[in-house]
């Protein structure tokens, strides 16, 4: 029960934080997102946050960049779930690299959906230089993003130091496919 009173504070919180830096954004997806997470319940934490936008309330509303950078400045003191499934949004590059300053100090998310949103290479190195120094997240989603060749060598590097992440997908990022098995 503590634990649950403590999701609560912490849920609390974040909607308070998260609507004071989102002021000058659009009031509707605001809104939205504040009633997602009061109804977000889940005392472990270990089931996703859903600020995706393909889901219906959010499906007209979807998320630019100027609310993931307020929703993830304010959860960077407010952790109320593990897992983060912000697919299907507007994220640029600008939102990846607020998400990767997020998880150079996140030590409780273990699983990001970051699929069908529209950053490139610089977007995902940010992500991937930040993933470097993060030992908590284990599963990534970059499907269907722009990442490329260039990302994708990134993302190798990236996995020669971190040996936390154990499922990365990255269907559909125009990366050539033949890049992404080695030599023989």
């Amino acid at each position: 029960m503590d634990q649950f009173y403590d999701l609560r504070k912490s849920t609390s919180g974040l909607i308070a934080e998260f609507r004071s830096l989102a002021t000058d954004c659009d009031s509707k997806p605001v809104e939205i997102v504040c009633d997602i997470i009061t109804k977000y319940t889940d005392s472990t934490g270990m089931s996703p946050l859903r600020l995706n936008g393909n889901q219906p309330a959010l499906r007209e509303h979807r998320l630019d960049d100027k609310l993931i950078i307020a929703y993830m400045t304010a959860a960077k003191a407010h952790c109320v779930s593990r897992k983060l499934d912000l697919s299907y949004n507007k994220l640029t590059d600008d939102g990846a690299v607020v998400i990767a300053n997020m998880l150079k100090d996140d030590h409780s998310l273990v699983e990001l959906n970051l699929t069908f949103n529209d950053f490139t290479a610089r977007g995902a190195e940010a992500i991937f230089l930040a993933l470097r120094i993060n030992t908590t997240l284990e599963h990534l989603h970059l499907s269907n993003n722009r990442i490329g060749n260039d990302g994708l060598m990134k993302l190798a590097a990236m996995l020669q130091v971190n040996d936390t992440i154990s499922f990365v997908d990255i269907d559909s990022t125009d990366c050539v496919r033949i890049s992404m098995y080695p030599c023989s």
